[in-house]
């Protein structure tokens, strides 16, 4: 039995001490703190000269929660405070929705039933009575939901103080170990700031669970709310406290930053209690509205205050560790030396161990520093910035030890990459199938391999990466790149002539390729790690949305060409001059195509490309029919020839302000040009243009554009471009291969190219038709000759060069 002189102290399981009078023994009471209620001992239930009491060595003083009610009045130990300790504020932090729930519907069901007692009109006494039979109903429900809640928060208060008890052991224990040399001191900061992660944690959910257990006012509890009785919960309730943090960043730094917006929060409170202090009421404003705004606007600096002072404890526990941490590397550097003297370790050794410390002990002489500057801050102006590479040195024992969740997700991104390489992409090539293939014939297929492997490396070698703000960044930069460049890439391919190029143009939509659809997956799964990595943390958490509206604007430009600038953009001028001595009348006729566009003009026949147009001159037949005109004369780009291998329209290249001037000897008679592109929808027509039957001399024709240097052709001139003309109409033979064994009959191998130029190969044998009549003759074994005849004319033909048949029969 305690002494008279002797007075009891209670420790409830949140941690409240308590004093405990003489008259208090023996009676219930509840602690003063987090409201459970408890069974103060009786003096004989006691061994004696006891002083301290604590609840969670003995819960048979721990009373159950009755909804009945308890005639017996509660008492309430006097609280008291450590020596050296601010008293904690009894206001939540965070928000408990239950709990707000439940205080709106009570504070709604007390007004109703105060207004329903002021109340002398209305109904009947009869239906008043029944009116407040239903809220006294409400009333008791309200009540009894309460009691569950707050029979499992104080449940969950208990569990935590006891879990912040273990872990306090456990820091403790560890500080003991590194300063006797038992462990490292690295060892020691990775597992002691684990440690600290969890200490807060439960420091902040005790904070707010003490809270949550004394608060009733709706205000402090989160605000108010529009609520029905219909909400009332049902059974009993399951609180979700919030998880713990995923230990990015310094401790520090996380205090620093909370403190910042728990100011940010506090001073606009008070500018909002403010402002509500000043308005008045009026016939847009009752008393009981202005008293609410002002209640609520109380409510919300009393929550910033707590945040404020629960943010000052853990800097002001901070600063403790980090002298702590300080005492430790004195210790260490102590043992070091000892071992030196013993000769257990190395010079080296020792002057690296000595320099490892030294540069953590700056470290936290340069955090203590912001500590002491964050304490004395009284305005989010005042809250410093931390800068500086040692944030990161202190934050290292937090990271690198285990994956995140976005490296996993970039990992998987680079699984998908690299799996891209095996599946259809250029039609029914993969990548490394076009690598084998395609690459030998003058394709460039190594980009199809290239691109996405690098891409996968460089987001497993990012995911490396042991800061996440760095890493995050990374992933955004590989991501934005990589999608750019990949658009770019496959857009630019529908205007590009080569091997590679044609085969992506070919086998459907892009989007439908199993290819293309890993390849979109494994990009989008990259963008996600970027996102998971980037958003949590409050200084980069702008640069992935950024990043995201780069992304979608320059994806919007690529595929629009930007708006229609990289488009080629042909126009036809005609202009036509009568030819003199020449019987009937015939016209010089000169077409010029003008590129107005940002893009080059490919004028060719049978391109997919959707730059390239077949250039057709047709004439009319009929009333609605008309009839393709043969191969021009002559064709020049921007005034000079085109080579004999590109006359004939097979590839005409017209650059971005150049033109192409198709040259004609035409007959009276009504023309159209046609620019026909592979896909119908971009095919041009142009308005037709007549020449008339009686020419007036050598001026343009009416009504058609004059095109700049269209002069009269000289009537001398006319031979020349009639011998032209029979060059360009006759088809080109060459010889690609011979195939020659022994006993067998040997075989040509001969390619043909049509004066449309369209080419087609063949294999034929001695006396076998060729094109037009013209057929094998014989074959010269030693001069690797190949003779072609047709009625008196004869042609040798070697390989690797072309040449020209004689013009076709019939020609005037």
């Amino acid at each position: 039995m305690p002494s008279e002189t002797t007075q009891l102290r209670i420790y409830c399981v949140c941690g409240q001490k308590m004093k405990v009078s003489e008259d208090m023994f023996g009676r219930p009471g509840k602690c003063v703190a987090c409201r459970q209620k408890i069974r103060i001992p009786k003096p004989e239930e006691m061994p004696p000269n006891t002083t301290e009491l604590y609840l969670k060595d003995h819960p048979e003083f721990l009373r159950k929660v009755k909804h009945r009610p308890i005639d017996e009045q509660e008492v309430s130990p006097i609280p008291e405070q450590e020596e050296g300790k601010r008293r904690r504020s009894s206001t939540p932090i965070d928000v408990l929705e239950p709990l707000r729930l439940l205080c709106n519907l009570r504070d709604k069901v007390e007004r109703q039933l105060e207004a329903f007692s002021e109340s002398k009109e209305g109904a009947s006494g009869k239906l008043q009575e029944t009116n407040k039979a239903e809220l006294l109903g409400y009333r008791a429900r309200i009540k009894n939901a309460q009691a569950d809640l707050e029979e499992d928060l104080r449940q969950r208060l208990m569990e935590t103080a006891i879990e912040l008890a273990n872990v306090q052991e456990k820091i403790a224990g560890l500080c003991l170990a590194v300063r006797v040399g038992e462990s490292t001191f690295a060892g020691y900061l990775e597992q002691v700031d684990k440690l600290r992660r969890k200490r807060d944690h439960f420091e902040r959910r005790q904070v707010n669970l003490r809270g949550w257990l004394t608060v009733d006012d709706p205000h402090l509890a989160g605000g108010h709310l529009e609520v029905t009785f219909d909400q009332i919960p049902r059974g009993e309730p399951r609180v979700s406290l919030p998880a713990e943090s995923d230990g990015q960043g310094s401790l520090l730094d996380w205090h620093v930053e909370e403190l910042r917006q728990a100011l940010d929060v506090r001073a606009a409170a008070e500018r909002k209690l403010g402002e509500a202090e000043r308005m008045k009421t009026g016939a847009a404003m009752s008393e009981r509205s202005l008293e609410e705004i002002r209640l609520e606007a109380q409510g919300e600096r009393t929550r910033a205050r707590a945040r404020v002072q629960f943010c000052r404890e853990r800097l002001e526990q901070l600063a403790e560790d980090y002298a702590s941490d300080m005492q430790a590397i004195d210790a260490q550097l102590d043992h070091a030396r000892g071992r030196l003297k013993a000769g257990r370790t190395t010079r080296e050794q020792f002057n690296q161990a000595e320099q490892n410390c030294n540069r953590s002990r700056a470290d936290l002489m340069k955090a203590r520093a912001v500590v002491v500057r964050a304490l004395s801050a009284n305005t989010v102006e005042e809250v410093p910035r931390l800068r500086g590479t040692f944030i990161e040195r202190l934050a290292r024992p937090s990271t690198g030890t285990r994956a995140t969740a976005d490296v996993w997700v970039a990992a998987a991104a680079a699984c998908l990459l690299f799996a891209v390489l095996g599946l259809p992409v250029a039609g029914t090539f993969s990548p490394l199938k076009a690598l084998s293939t395609l690459q030998p014939q003058g394709g460039d297929a190594h980009w199809l391999v290239s691109f996405p492997s690098v891409l996968a490396i460089l987001a497993v070698l990012s995911a490396f990466i042991p800061f996440r703000a760095t890493r995050g960044l990374l992933f955004t930069a590989v991501w934005l790149i990589g999608s750019l460049l990949s658009v770019a890439y496959l857009h630019e391919a529908a205007y590009a002539i080569g091997i590679v190029e044609t085969q992506l143009r070919e086998g459907g939509p892009l989007l439908t390729r199993t290819g293309i659809i890993v390849f979109t997956a494994g990009m989008s799964l990259l963008g996600l790690a970027a996102a998971m990595a980037l958003l949590p943390l409050r200084e980069t958490r702008a640069v992935f949305p950024i990043a995201a509206l780069v992304l979608a604007a320059g994806i919007g430009a690529v595929v629009t060409d930007f708006g229609g600038y990289r488009l080629p953009k042909p126009d036809v001028q005609a202009s036509s001059v009568p030819i003199d001595g020449v019987s009937p009348l015939m016209y010089e006729t000169k077409l010029t195509v003008q590129n107005n566009g940002g893009r080059m003009l490919i004028l060719a026949s049978e391109m997919t490309m959707h730059n390239a147009f077949s250039f057709i001159l047709e004439s009319r037949i009929g009333t609605e029919s008309w009839a393709e005109v043969r191969e021009p004369v002559s064709v020049q780009v921007s005034g000079r020839p085109e080579p004999q291998q590109a006359t004939g329209a097979k590839i005409v290249p017209v650059a971005s302000d150049s033109n192409a001037t198709y040259t004609y000897r035409l007959k009276p008679g009504t023309y159209r040009v046609l620019l026909q592109a592979h896909d119908p929808v971009r095919s041009r027509q142009f308005a037709p243009f007549t020449l008339a039957a009686a020419a007036p001399g050598s001026a343009a024709q009416p009504g058609l554009p004059a095109v700049p240097g269209g002069q009269p052709a000289d009537p001398g001139s006319a031979q020349q471009i009639s011998n032209e003309l029979l060059r360009q109409i006759t088809a080109q033979v060459e010889l690609r291969a011979i195939i020659a064994a022994q006993g067998k009959p040997a075989n040509f191998s001969i390619a043909v190219t049509l004066p449309d130029g369209r080419s087609r190969t063949g294999t034929y044998t001695v006396g076998a038709e060729v094109h037009d009549g013209w057929s094998v003759r014989e074959f010269n074994p030693n001069e690797q000759t190949v003779t072609l005849s047709k009625d008196r004319d004869v042609l040798i033909i070697r390989r690797g060069a072309p040449y020209v048949l004689a013009p076709p029969n019939g020609y005037q």
